[in-house]
């Protein structure tokens, strides 16, 4: 069974940071001039409520998956990032159901749009994404690296993504 919780407490905080540091070193491309550090350093940071928000998967009681969301300075657009599912859990439709519940976070935070990044040569999660309803928007952040692939979602359309 798989529990989605938002992070709200500090041992949320602590297990939000254990699985961002195996993130940034088993799984994230160029993560030296990555902003994860930064968050890792400060949390909750910019993932904090009313603005942000920041949630956990727990697949029969093991921890397995991270998300969050932030602001962007796009107006109404809410970045979804940090979205980590360990090895051991992947391949079960842990992120689809982490990507939802992120989305509903944006909606109930009052954002009109959601937005996620992604490496071009990470075509699994773009197809996850665009098959959840997600398309082409212009950047929303400067980022040092420029191969980043920008998708975004109408929140309006979030109840009808797949």
């Amino acid at each position: 069974m798989l529990q989605i919780i938002a992070v709200d407490t500090e041992d949320g905080w602590r297990h939000f940071r254990e699985l961002l540091l195996e993130y940034a070193q088993r799984d994230h491309a160029n993560a030296g001039q990555s902003s994860i550090w930064a968050d890792m350093a400060g949390l909750p940071g910019r993932y904090a409520h009313p603005a942000g928000g920041a949630v956990l998967a727990y697949r029969q009681g093991e921890l397995a998956a991270c998300g969050a969301f932030a602001p962007t300075e796009m107006a109404g657009l809410a970045e979804i990032k940090r979205l980590y599912v360990r090895e051991s859990a992947r391949g079960q439709g842990i992120a689809r159901e982490l990507t939802r519940a992120l989305v509903r976070q944006c909606a109930g935070a009052g954002y009109d749009r959601a937005g996620i990044s992604t490496w071009d040569h990470n075509e699994r999660a773009q197809a996850l994404y665009r098959q959840m309803g997600f398309g082409p928007i212009t950047p929303f952040k400067d980022h040092p690296i420029p191969n980043l692939v920008y998708l975004g979602l109408a929140l309006h359309d979030a109840a009808e993504a797949p």
